[in-house]
């Protein structure tokens, strides 16, 4: 083959060919002679690897585990909201209109419930427990009184409504059942209204409460629900085992039992874990006293406890 005296004059020199006439990174046969090597995963390790796209890895949709039992709160019962469902619907609608309207002007007390470490001494930690306490219904000192926010409604139960001997013709009919006692609707035995009062003297504060009386066993004598807290400006907080109101003589408060607590707790499991048939031996009732007519006489917690069968 003729040299060509063009390529001898060319300034363009190809390595690969040792000779001139084009450049090495124009020339097709290296090109090729490169892609034929790759192919054969000879030179993987000069190739550069594109970086990694992290790739969102989604969860796989959790299957939908049937429910056999619905968890709820006390529900029913009177309320502001009426036993009607025409009134239940207007006071629904009532709380979305409150932002359209002129607030009212309400006399403010410059009286702060507050909590501190305080309030803490006494009260045993960790813990978890309900804040029960010793109150005044009537003329009565009742223990084993739950402060349920969770509730709708103010509750004294059969077995210590039985031990006030309070006449059942006081008793007014209620139409509505309360829904959250064993996941089915359960009706009162009737509604009486009491004089509910919170005291550590010499702060006290009493309201008059609409309580249900439910033939249920439990291990407490009273539940106060939302109705009453409310009403009483209450502060109930289960961390410092304590509830406190406004008084005219300052803040009061009344302390939990935690020991009676636990006791209530325990005693519920039992009434559960031994089955219905001994449901009637974990209602434990503590004793209710009736206090003298004299105004000037304080709560004081019965020390002698009583286990009060259930009559199925």
């Amino acid at each position: 083959m003729k040299d060509n005296p063009r390529r001898k004059r060319s300034k363009k020199f190809c390595k690969f060919h040792q000779d001139k006439g084009h450049f090495t990174e124009d020339c097709i046969q290296l090109k090729n002679a490169i892609e034929g090597l790759i192919r054969e995963g000879k030179l993987e390790q000069f190739l550069q690897k594109e970086p990694e796209t992290e790739i969102e890895h989604n969860p796989p949709p959790q299957p939908i585990i049937p429910c056999d039992t619905r968890v709820t709160v006390i529900a029913g019962g009177p309320g502001y909201g009426g036993e009607s469902s025409r009134s239940r619907k207007s006071h629904m609608r009532a709380v979305g209109s409150v932002q359209n309207v002129t607030s009212l002007k309400r006399p403010r007390s410059p009286m702060q419930i507050c909590f501190s470490d305080e309030d803490l001494r006494g009260v045993h930690y960790p813990h978890d427990d309900a804040l029960v306490i010793t109150a005044q219904i009537g003329v009565f000192i009742v223990e084993r009184v739950l402060i349920d926010t969770g509730s709708s409604v103010d509750i004294i139960f059969s077995s210590a409504f039985d031990k006030m001997k309070l006449p059942v013709e006081n008793l007014k009919p209620m139409r509505s059942p309360l829904i959250g006692f064993n996941g089915s609707p359960l009706q009162p035995d009737g509604m009486i209204s009491l004089p509910l009062t919170l005291e550590t003297p010499p702060k006290f504060t009493t309201a008059v409460v609409n309580f249900l009386i439910v033939r249920c066993p439990s291990s407490y004598n009273v539940i106060i629900g939302r109705p009453s807290i409310n009403m009483l400006k209450a502060v109930p907080l289960t961390y410092h085992m304590m509830i406190k109101f406004p008084t005219p003589n300052g803040c009061g408060e009344v302390k939990g039992d935690q020991l009676d607590s636990r006791r209530c707790y325990a005693t519920m499991l039992k009434g559960y874990g031994e089955g219905s048939s001994r449901s009637g031996e974990a209602l434990t009732v503590e004793d209710i006293q009736q206090e003298d007519d004299e105004r000037e006489k304080a709560p004081a917690p019965v020390e002698e406890l009583k286990a009060i069968p259930h009559e199925g």
